[in-house]
C-alpha cells in the first residue's frame, strides 16, 4: 500500500473550511479518485533594497512523475495521515535540502519538540500545548481555511474541524498558542558542528485549494485536489550567500534530461538527488512572469496562487520592518 493520507471534505464555497472527512486513503487512490488532501509548501525568500523579493527555486529531479526538470517552490511535500502542515514543512526542509532543523519559540526562546502531529514546548507545564502559526492572509488564526479571492482579508466564519488532524489542538484541554513566526536554525547534515548555522523566521502565508488533472506514465490519469499550506522561511543571511547561483536566461529552457554535476551549485545545502536536481535564486518579478505566462520550464500555478503570494510577501515585508 502506498503512503496513507487523511482525506478532507471538498470546498463548500468561498468561505470554506478545511474540514476532515474522517477517513484515510492511500496516496494512489487519493490521486486516482480526486480526493482532497493536504500539502505543505515553503519558499525560502528575502526582500531586496529595490522593493522586490528574491526566492530560492528548486529544479525538480528528472525522475519525478510530475513536472520533471521544472522549476518549483523551494520545498514541498504531502501531509501524511496523522500529520499536520506545520511539522510537515519542517520535515520537508530537512529531507529535501539535507539539513537538520531546530525550531525555537521567539517568545520564550525555548527549543520546541517537532513530533509527527504537533509542535510543542516539552519543558512547559503542559507538553500538550501545540504551537500554531497565524496565517498572514487570515485574520482569525484559530481557523485554518481554504482561501479564496473574496475571503482573503476577512475573518472566516466556520465550524471547527473534527475527527482528524488539523493545525489546531486536538481537545479542549489543549490550549493552542498562536505565533506570527517561529525561528528556525538550519545545520547542514554531515558538516563540522562549528559550521555557521542558518537562522531565520518561518511564517505561514496562506492556505489555498488547488485542483488539477494530468497523466503520468506509471499510473495513467490522475486528479490532484489539495489544500496547500504555503509558508515562507526568511533567513537572516542574504540568499545568494547560501545559494550562490542566480537564475539566468538559460534556466528558462526545460531540461528533462538535466544531469548536474555530483555537487551542483546549491551552496550550503545538499539537495536529495531523488527530489531536487539543483537550487537557484530568482527575482519575484521573474517568477511571476514565468508563472503568469505558464512557461513550460516552471511548474504551473493558479493565477490566484500568484496573486496571494505577491500580497502575502508584501504583508510579510511590512510586518518585519
Amino acid at each position: 500500500m502506498s503512503e496513507p493520507f487523511d482525506v478532507y471534505r471538498p470546498p463548500s464555497g468561498e468561505r470554506s473550511a478545511v474540514v476532515p472527512a474522517g477517513y484515510v486513503e492511500s496516496r494512489l487512490k487519493v490521486h486516482v479518485c480526486g480526493l482532497w488532501h493536504r500539502t505543505s509548501l515553503c519558499w525560502f525568500g528575502g526582500s531586496t533594497a529595490d522593493g522586490d523579493w528574491e526566492l530560492v527555486l528548486q529544479r525538480r529531479s528528472r525522475h519525478k512523475d510530475t513536472n520533471p526538470g521544472c522549476w518549483d517552490i523551494t520545498v514541498a511535500g504531502h501531509v501524511d495521515a496523522g500529520g499536520v502542515p506545520l511539522t510537515t514543512v519542517v520535515r520537508e526542509i530537512e529531507e529535501e535540502l539535507g539539513v537538520t532543523v531546530d525550531v525555537v519559540d521567539p517568545l520564550t526562546n525555548a527549543t520546541l519538540h517537532c513530533s509527527f502531529d504537533r509542535l510543542h514546548n516539552p519543558t512547559a507545564d503542559s507538553s500538550h500545548e501545540s504551537i500554531v502559526l497565524r496565517p498572514i492572509l487570515c485574520d482569525d488564526p484559530s481557523r485554518p481555511a481554504f482561501v479564496t479571492r473574496s475571503s482573503i482579508d476577512d475573518p472566516l466564519d466556520q465550524q471547527e474541524p473534527t475527527n482528524a488532524p488539523s493545525d489546531e489542538p486536538k481537545g479542549p484541554a489543549e490550549a493552542s498558542r498562536h505565533r506570527q513566526s517561529l525561528r528556525l536554525l538550519l545545520r547542514p547534515v554531515g558538516e563540522d558542528p562549528s559550521t555557521e548555522v542558518i537562522e531565520g523566521d518561518l511564517m505561514h502565508l496562506f492556505t489555498i485549494g488547488h485542483r488539477e488533472k494530468g497523466e503520468i506514465r506509471r499510473h495513467g490519469m490522475y486528479i490532484c485536489c489539495e489544500y496547500q499550506s504555503v509558508y515562507l522561511f526568511r533567513p537572516a543571511r542574504p540568499l545568494l550567500e547560501m545559494v550562490p547561483a542566480p537564475l539566468t536566461d538559460d534556466d528558462f529552457q526545460l531540461k528533462l534530461n538535466h544531469s548536474p554535476a555530483a555537487e551542483p551549485s546549491s551552496g550550503v545545502f545538499r539537495p536529495a538527488p531523488s527530489e531536487v536536481s539543483e537550487l537557484k535564486v530568482g527575482r519575484l518579478r521573474q517568477i511571476q512572469q514565468a508563472l503568469v505566462s505558464r512557461h513550460p520550464a516552471f511548474v504551473p500555478r493558479d493565477p490566484l496562487f500568484i496573486e496571494l503570494l505577491t500580497r502575502a510577501l508584501g504583508k510579510a515585508a511590512e510586518e518585519t520592518r
